[in-house]
């Protein structure tokens, strides 16, 4: 189902591009299971966060809207003013 979607939505995409993003989509659940099993680095970081007042996300390209997505969430669960930006040329 997964698969079908994407190609409705990419009708421009090669065959190997599709099954290139298909295999992506695939791995996002093992890639954030990856990313929650270091729980003592994230710790570490949200003792350094916690004292912050201001907190800056970089992305440039396709990672502008996962820097976007950061903000708003660190905003949504604290009192910290983030920001999203591109970084610069």
């Amino acid at each position: 189902m997964l698969h079908h979607r994407a190609r409705q939505g990419a009708r421009h995409h090669r065959p190997a591009q599709e099954a290139k993003l298909c295999q992506a989509i695939a791995e996002v659940p093992a890639r954030v299971a990856e990313v929650l099993n270091h729980d003592e680095a994230l710790q570490g970081l949200a003792r350094k966060l916690v004292k912050a007042r201001d907190v800056l996300f970089l992305g440039r390209g396709s990672s502008y809207p996962i820097a976007l997505e950061g903000a708003l969430k660190l905003k949504e669960i604290s009192y910290i003013q983030p920001r999203a930006t591109p970084p610069a040329r």
